[in-house]
């Protein structure tokens, strides 16, 4: 076991649990999170996001928040969220790239533009 702060780190090799769906996931994911001394308000603070951003992505596929809150576990984002990627490991849905969003200006024309 590796260890961080008070909290046993997940051995990376190890797997959550198995949900049936993503509610059974998120509740045991804000369990864990608690008990790591964390929150998903915490990691929403913590990078600057709205917080339901975060809990929206225990449902609603969003690779930087899946990212965080899997970093926070000690799991890798494939782990935790194993039904968002192909057996190859590929993502199932597209990631934007960093520093891109996509913008739709007051006349209404909808384009990608990078981030300042």
């Amino acid at each position: 076991m590796f260890t961080v702060g008070i909290r046993p780190m997940v051995d990376p090799t190890s797997l959550p649990p198995e949900f049936a769906d993503s509610r059974q996931r998120a509740i045991w994911v804000m369990g864990e999170l608690k008990y790591a001394g964390t929150s998903l308000n915490k990691i929403a603070a913590e990078n600057g996001w709205n917080r339901s951003a975060v809990y929206r992505a225990l449902h609603v596929p969003s690779f930087p928040q899946e990212q965080a809150i899997a970093r926070a576990l000690g799991y890798s984002v494939e782990a935790l969220f194993p039904e968002r990627y192909d057996a190859g490991g590929n993502r199932l849905h597209r990631v934007r790239p960093l520093g891109q969003c996509r913008h739709v200006d007051v006349t209404g024309n909808d384009h990608a533009r990078e981030a300042a």
